[in-house]
């Protein structure tokens, strides 16, 4: 605040103004003077206060003061505002890579988890038809077993009867002619027809009780049979082989593809 200091003057009376040791315009000079400082005197000690251009002299210096005042701190505003403004910038920049981060690990994870629900897909589709054609294996194979179930059947009941009446059928002749005959026409042979015969037909009763057929004719026909389905079936085999290695190869790249989602999942929570 500005105060303005005056001079401290005893106050004093009013000088005689009859002085006569001064002459002319310099005496008249020194009485003006003299009164001028008796009148300010009055006007500080009696009358008390400030002069109105004090008074707006000081108001103008109080607004000033409050103009800097203003001003300064206007001006720290100012600073901070512009820090702030400054951190925000960093902020926006950082939180800008850390979304544009986030939206390509979206979006990584969203055709992971697509690829994944494709392949699950697949292999439940491949799942479905694998077992469809399993369960019609499984049907031809359990027609296939009540169908041979009931040719044993029939092949014992044939087999016992013929048994039964095998007796009846046997043709009685007499060995001793046909020894002698063999033995008349080769006789240095150590293996005769009859015994080649009897060894072909030891053979043949073999392979009709090995084949259950009724007669040496079916025979034949019987083991072609025995040797297409022998085929028909390595076949099937070799196809169902090669289907549970394809079964194993899906299931180890199903694994793979667990895992490798498991460990995006954990890189992405860390």
């Amino acid at each position: 605040m500005y105060i303005r200091e005056v001079p401290k003057v005893r106050p004093t009376t009013l000088l005689p103004y009859n002085l006569t040791s001064f002459n002319g315009y310099s005496n008249t000079f020194v009485i003006f003077q003299l009164q001028t400082a008796e009148l300010h005197d009055r006007v500080i000690y009696e009358v008390g206060g400030k002069l109105p251009a004090e008074k707006k002299e000081q108001a103008v210096a109080n607004y000033v003061q409050r103009a800097n005042i203003k001003k300064n701190a206007a001006l720290a505003i100012k600073v901070m505002y512009k820090k702030i403004l400054d951190i925000l910038k960093k902020d926006s920049s950082y939180f800008t890579v850390v979304l544009e981060a986030l939206k390509l690990d979206c979006r990584a994870q969203g055709k992971c988890l697509m690829g994944a629900t494709e392949m699950g897909q697949l292999a439940m589709e491949y799942l479905d038809d694998r077992k469809f054609e399993f369960n019609k294996l499984e049907k031809e194979i359990k027609a296939n077993m009540k169908e041979r179930e009931r040719t044993l059947k029939l092949v014992r009941r044939e087999v016992a009867f013929l048994t039964d009446s095998f007796p009846s059928l046997i043709r009685k002749e007499e060995a001793t002619n046909l020894d002698d005959l063999y033995e008349d026409a080769d006789a240095a042979s150590h293996h005769s027809v009859h015994w080649e015969l009897a060894e072909v037909m030891e053979i043949c009763k073999r392979l009709q009780k090995a084949t259950l057929v009724s007669s040496y004719d079916k025979i034949l026909p019987r083991l072609e049979e025995q040797k297409y389905q022998s085929e028909r079936l390595m076949t099937q085999l070799t196809l169902n082989s090669m289907k549970r290695d394809a079964l194993l190869e899906d299931r180890k790249h199903a694994i793979l593809m667990l895992d490798t989602l498991k460990n995006v999942g954990q890189e992405s929570t860390a």
